[in-house]
């Protein structure tokens, strides 16, 4: 006996779900999530949106690199962050005194969905920006574990996506590398030519934006770039 399966095409199926936040920030990184959960909690109803399975960027457990941007590496003295990451460290701290990256991940996810006013969108990336004279109106984005469509507007967007690809998405102006410390006066930035990003981040922001940078120049004195 043959068996096969016949089936009619739903033409609602694959359209698009509208939805409409006073924030939503892109990115669900360290930065992002404190943006998301300081917004959240003044009243705004806001959106996350990450492209991953789990929330912390550079800091969970697909990478696992611990926080330490205001230290150094615990190089500089008195120095850490302090706020909303505090308050997620001190969590952590309690529930996970062995600093397991998978236990950490299930802090940032708790904190994030009992958070009111606060809707997240995991495994979500953004595709597109429609946007008119510099003001962002909505994004466009595609959820591949529900292969769903979303429209979400706002009337503020935040761009947490450690890349800029938001912005650039946008139409916005932007640079790469590091600026010298003598361009603004900052004692912790390298004494060198602007440092442009390395060649496997340059790349994959060819492939996203098809922009072509001509020279990549590494600086003696110390790397850098955002996470």
């Amino acid at each position: 006996m043959r068996f096969f399966i016949h089936e009619k095409h739903d033409p609602h199926m694959g359209t698009s779900i509208s939805k409409e936040y006073d924030v939503i920030v892109v990115g669900g990184g360290m930065s992002g999530i404190c943006a998301a959960l300081a917004s959240a909690r003044t009243g705004a109803r806001t959106a996350i949106i990450q492209d991953r399975s789990v929330f912390g960027g550079n800091a969970s457990s697909e990478i696992r690199m611990h926080i330490c941007g205001a230290s150094c590496h615990w190089g500089k003295k008195n120095a850490l962050e302090t706020g909303i990451v505090m308050e997620l460290e001190l969590e952590n701290k309690y529930l996970n005194d062995s600093y397991n990256y998978s236990i950490w991940d299930g802090v940032l996810w708790s904190r994030i969905l009992s958070q009111e006013n606060l809707d997240c969108y995991m495994n979500t990336s953004m595709v597109s920006v429609d946007a008119d004279e510099g003001h962002i109106r909505s994004i466009m984005t595609y959820q591949m574990t529900t292969e769903q469509a979303y429209r979400l507007s706002a009337e503020i967007f935040v761009d947490a996506t450690g890349l800029g690809t938001l912005s650039a998405f946008a139409g916005a102006e932007y640079r790469f590398g590091t600026e010298s410390s003598s361009e603004y006066g900052e004692k912790s930035a390298p004494d060198c030519e602007p440092m442009m990003l390395s060649s496997w981040r340059r790349a994959r922001i060819t492939n996203l934006q098809k922009v072509s940078l001509s020279r990549s120049m590494m600086c003696s004195q110390g790397t850098g770039g955002s996470n």
